[in-house]
């Protein structure tokens, strides 16, 4: 039932945002993701993207403050045109 989670500013890398995105991947319902400063890199964004992909529930994705690069970016727009 978890709709919202906030973790800005916390360090949580690019294993912390793979980790995250196996936990997501299984909570259907969540609208909000911010994850803003948390030295994201593209690996974990990407893990990201495939834990999002297809999402019809989530309306606010925040990686605001992270160095997600090119590649990051082209997983996110894969991610919410499925």
């Amino acid at each position: 039932r978890l709709r919202e989670l906030r973790l800005d500013e916390n360090a949580i890398g690019d294993v912390g945002a793979s980790a995250l995105a196996s936990a997501i991947s299984s909570c259907s319902r969540i609208e909000t993701l911010c994850l803003r400063e948390n030295e994201i890199g593209p690996a974990g964004v990407a893990a990201l993207a495939e834990a999002i992909e297809g999402s019809e529930r989530l309306e606010t994705l925040d990686l605001g403050g992270n160095c997600i690069g090119d590649e990051g970016a082209i997983a996110l727009a894969r991610a919410v045109r499925s």
